[in-house]
């Protein structure tokens, strides 16, 4: 029992000093470049996508999200991405009784793709979970409404993108850090 007790122990040791850990946190930057990776391997070449909403604590965190999803996306190559400034949110919300929660429905999802013209619905969120946020994304295929894709990754709670994206201290700063004129500024 001892053996086995230190080889476990042994196993555990070598893992750490080579940076393998259970549980191990990710930038947001860096989870969403790896969503999009993903989404760019398991969607066929020249699929269409749209990524309509993003579940997120506030709508700057949400879009900044959005946004970098979506050229990460265009910047592979390899998929065509539905421009979200030309998706009209209203009607898309209002017509298709679209879930704010990030839940949606195969049927909802479905759509929305159609709406939208797109082969294939992103759909995602981030939520904190206490001791730091699970961040999702989900590919669905419009036609189907089979999922194609899940990325799931824990960021951690001191995440300065999310940080900065999310105080209320910040509201009037660009996600790059350039103080944005605002009232009384």
């Amino acid at each position: 029992m001892d053996k086995g007790r230190n080889f476990l122990c042994g196993i555990g040791m070598l893992l750490v000093s080579i940076g393998v850990s259970f549980g191990q946190t990710v930038s947001l930057d860096s989870a969403i470049k790896s969503a999009a990776g993903d989404i760019q391997q398991k969607v066929p070449a020249q699929g269409v996508i749209a990524a309509p909403y993003f579940g997120a604590a506030g709508t700057r965190l949400a879009d900044y999200i959005l946004g970098e999803l979506a050229g990460a996306l265009v910047n592979g190559g390899r998929l065509k991405v539905v421009e979200r400034r030309e998706m009209d949110m209203d009607l898309v919300k209002k017509s298709l009784q679209f879930d704010m929660s990030g839940e949606v429905s195969d049927e909802v999802a479905q759509g929305i793709g159609h709406f939208l013209g797109a082969q294939y619905l992103v759909t995602g969120s981030l939520a904190d979970i206490g001791t730091g946020y699970r961040f999702r994304v989900e590919t669905v295929q419009v036609q189907t409404a089979q999922k194609v894709q899940s990325y799931a990754a824990l960021i951690d709670k001191g995440d300065t993108q999310v940080y900065a994206l999310t105080d209320s201290r910040y509201q009037g700063v660009s996600a790059g850090g350039v103080r944005r004129p605002g009232p009384g500024t």
